[in-house]
């Protein structure tokens, strides 16, 4: 995982807390509810046949095929190679916007 620079951890964890991962992840692949989990192709590795899984109640994410996992942070630092914190201020963007969807 990468280390924070400047964004203060309760500030980090705070967001973390009240972001829902599965709205900004799926906005990267489709991802189907099952039980208490949703599933989906990982928009990392692009395997058709990965097995990814969110985990919103625990705000943690996994792809079975690539092995790569984390939080909605560290998705956003892989996928879309921020800074790691170029990825929370996104995330707090979006959260304080007052997106319904982003919320938890």
């Amino acid at each position: 995982m990468k280390t924070q620079a400047t964004i203060e951890k309760s500030v980090v964890d705070r967001i973390l807390r009240e972001t829902n991962p599965v709205a900004i992840i799926g906005v990267y692949t489709e991802l189907t509810p099952y039980g208490n989990i949703y599933t989906g192709h990982c928009p990392l590795c692009n395997t058709p046949k990965s097995r990814f899984v969110v985990q919103p109640k625990l705000h943690k994410w996994h792809c079975f095929n690539c092995g790569k996992h984390g939080n909605i942070v560290d998705f956003l630092v892989e996928k879309e190679f921020f800074s790691y914190d170029e990825a929370v201020k996104y995330v707090s963007v979006k959260l304080f916007e007052h997106d319904s969807d982003l919320a938890t």
